[in-house]
C-alpha cells in the first residue's frame, strides 16, 4: 500500500511504475503522466482517507493507494486494525510512504491544483516536480519490489503488471 498526503502525485506515480503502466527507467512526459497514471492530479480532499485498489502486479500482489493527509499514524493504525478485524495479519502488508520522494515543486503544485482548485497554475508545477522526483520514486518502487520478493521467496519480476503478496502492497 503506497500512501502519502493526497495520493495524487508521488503515490499515483509509484503505483503506475509498480504496475508497469509507465516505464521505471524513463522519465514520463507531462502527457504520459496525465494519460497513463491513474488518479494523477485528480484526487481531492473528499477522497482522502479512502483506500483505492489499483490492481494487481505480475506476482498477484494487490496494490493500493491511501491518501491520508498529515494523519499518518492515525490512518495507518485504523487500516491495520481493520485488516486484523477482517481476520488478516497486518504484518503481511507493506505500507510504503512516498512522502520522502516529494519535492518543493510537487508540494506547491499539488497545493495549488488540488487544494486551491487552480489546476491551470498548479498542474504544470506538480508535473514538473514529479518528473524531477521520478528517479527517487522509481528507486522506492524497486526497493518495494525487492522487499516483496524477499518476503515471498519469489524471484524479482520487473515487468510491471496488473494492479498485494498475497496482501502486500
Amino acid at each position: 500500500m503506497y500512501h502519502d498526503y493526497g495520493g495524487s502525485h508521488s503515490t499515483a506515480t509509484a503505483v503506475a511504475i509498480h504496475l508497469g503502466l509507465i516505464s521505471a527507467t524513463t522519465v514520463p512526459s507531462a502527457q504520459e503522466l496525465l494519460r497513463k497514471v491513474p488518479l494523477f492530479d485528480r484526487l481531492t480532499a473528499e477522497d482522502h482517507g479512502r483506500l483505492y485498489h489499483m490492481g494487481e502486479d505480475t506476482d498477484g500482489n494487490s496494490i493500493y493507494i491511501l491518501p491520508r493527509r498529515s494523519q499518518k499514524l492515525l490512518v495507518l493504525n485504523a487500516v491495520k486494525s481493520t485488516i486484523s478485524l477482517l481476520g488478516d495479519n497486518p504484518d503481511d502488508w507493506l505500507f510504503i510512504d512516498t512522502i520522502p520522494t516529494v519535492n518543493i515543486w510537487m508540494r506547491i503544485g499539488g497545493y495549488l491544483s488540488r487544494r486551491q482548485g487552480m489546476v491551470a497554475l498548479g498542474r504544470p508545477l506538480v508535473t514538473y516536480g514529479t518528473q524531477k522526483a521520478f528517479p527517487h520514486i522509481s528507486t522506492l518502487v524497486r526497493q518495494t519490489k525487492k522487499t516483496i520478493s524477499s518476503r515471498s521467496g519469489k524471484p524479482l519480476s520487473d515487468t510491471g503488471g496488473r494492479a498485494s503478496a498475497n496482501k502486500q502492497g
